[in-house]
């Protein structure tokens, strides 16, 4: 089972993948997008107020996306360029420890990483943005849901939605090990675990290469059981494992329980299939 969906919204699981991520996204707290905010009549203090103002409304709905980062920046760059309002937040906001729960803590992390992704686009460094997606979660999500109705495979899942451009530049290596992370803070609420949401995630921590997030996948692999038709699961496992050699991040129980895995299963996976 995979992460919990918003709750209270309706599914039908006959739509697209897409269509079901779309649903549990949108299902969210109402959006206010960045891209709609036009800031170019704004000036001096006030202007640094209201752009504040719109940043703390907007970080407290959902996930800020990376194109919607770039798209606000681009927007408006004459005047976040001019003014130097991002650069202002970085300098003047304090760097708050991750484990520090006081009030309005969560907010000021919030607030400065915000900016920091800000400055990368206006540095026009798109591609070192580093944000949390809620419309890549959502997507691994109903793609999960789908494979547990037996209307996709895993092979389709990855070929058709997870190797598109669109949804590879969601995967910021941040995007990717908080899916992971969210998994085993929620994993004691799963009635019943299936592997097939990690064995997505970890297909997307692949794609971005983040050994990080590679080792956690292949840890939680090597503790969830194989989904019906276990060719994928075993493929995948090796894969992870070949990446993690490669950088002297695999070690004599990983070894052994991938072992034990193909063992156990080859008898039911064509040779070719391994």
């Amino acid at each position: 089972m995979a992460p919990r969906a918003p709750k209270y919204v309706s599914v039908e699981l006959d739509k697209s993948p897409d269509e079901i991520a779309n649903a549990l996204f949108n299902g969210m707290l109402t959006d206010d997008p960045l891209v709609s905010v036009d800031l170019r009549s704004a000036t001096g203090e006030e202007g640094l107020a209201l752009f504040m103002a719109i940043l703390v409304r907007r970080l407290a709905q959902r996930s800020l996306e990376r194109d919607e980062v770039v798209a606000f920046v681009e927007e408006n760059r004459a005047i976040l360029e001019r003014e130097g309002w991002i650069r202002f937040l970085l300098d003047k906001l304090p760097e708050v420890d991750a484990d520090d729960e006081a009030d309005g803590a969560a907010m000021m992390r919030t607030m400065r990483d915000a900016a920091t992704q800000m400055q990368l686009a206006l540095d026009h460094r798109p591609d070192d943005i580093q944000v949390i997606s809620n419309r890549l979660l959502y997507l691994c999500i109903a793609l999960a849901m789908k494979l547990g109705r037996g209307d996709l495979t895993h092979e389709a899942a990855v070929s058709g939605y997870l190797a598109r451009p669109t949804t590879r530049a969601l995967m910021s290596k941040k995007a990717v090990l908080f899916m992971l992370s969210d998994y085993l803070r929620n994993m004691d609420d799963i009635d019943e675990p299936d592997s097939s949401y990690v064995m997505l995630v970890a297909e997307c921590a692949l794609f971005t290469d983040d050994v990080s997030s590679i080792a956690v996948a292949a840890t939680l692999l090597r503790d969830l059981p194989p989904p019906v038709g276990a060719a994928p699961w075993l493929d995948l496992r090796q894969r992870l494992a070949a990446r993690l050699r490669s950088c002297g991040l695999w070690n004599a129980d990983h070894e052994a329980s991938l072992a034990k895995a193909i063992n156990r299963f080859a008898d039911v996976v064509a040779d070719d299939d391994l």
